[in-house]
């Protein structure tokens, strides 16, 4: 599933893009059943995924406006605010039920949750993507500049300055970063669906997330 660059400035088509890769990844947790905690969760409409998929949306149609406003200085941040929710998610996606609802459920920050005794750290998850997504390391690297006081700071501070150049490579970085975000998303649905498909329920389960997503109605 292609993250172009015209769904990155349609606010609208991104929305619907994530929004579906939510329900068909909430319907997987319910038919799936494989952790007791996200079952229940997921039998109140919730799923350990909404806050940070939600997210995302809100950072990707923030980062539109700024831009849309020439505001580039601001909206530089959101590609490394972007990049730490990717690795949240990756992180998730390798040890799947051992992140995110510690994050969000428990107040967890990211260096303090432990797989095997180990404390996770980012620069690991970020070298793993970096072997499918050449230029992600180097994404975690320079929007630091942007986040702390630093001579980019400056520059893009100048309003009526040529910000082309480091606008249109924002826009192709944050594409990528997308890119790895939907991926990571689709994997971790894929994963999940495998069960079903061997219990022979994916027509159903294909079914309850037309209908969770409102493509039929409820009878």
């Amino acid at each position: 599933m292609k993250f172009s660059k015209a769904l990155l400035m349609d606010s609208g088509r991104m929305g619907a893009h994530y929004y579906d890769l939510q329900v068909a990844l909430y319907c997987a947790v319910w038919y799936r059943n494989e952790d007791s905690r996200h079952y229940t969760k997921a039998s109140f409409g919730m799923c350990d995924y909404d806050p940070i998929i939600t997210a995302i949306i809100n950072y990707n149609r923030a980062f539109k406006k700024l831009l849309d406003i020439k505001e580039p200085l601001v909206a530089m941040p959101i590609v490394r605010i972007q990049m730490e929710n990717l690795v949240y998610l990756f992180a998730e996606s390798l040890y799947p039920n051992k992140i995110l609802y510690k994050v969000y459920d428990n107040a967890k920050e990211f260096n303090q949750i432990a797989i095997n005794g180990e404390k996770l750290k980012a620069a690991d998850f970020i070298l793993k993507l970096e072997e499918k997504y050449s230029g992600i390391r180097s994404i975690w690297k320079r929007y630091c500049c942007y986040v702390h006081p630093s001579s980019m700071q400056d520059k893009l501070g100048y309003v009526n300055g040529n910000h082309k150049e480091v606008i249109d490579t924002a826009i192709k970085d944050m594409q990528l970063v997308n890119q790895a975000i939907t991926d990571t998303l689709q994997a971790m649905i894929d994963r999940l669906t495998v069960d079903i498909k061997a219990r022979g329920e994916y027509k159903s389960y294909l079914e309850y997330v037309d209908l969770e997503s409102g493509r039929i109605p409820i009878q």
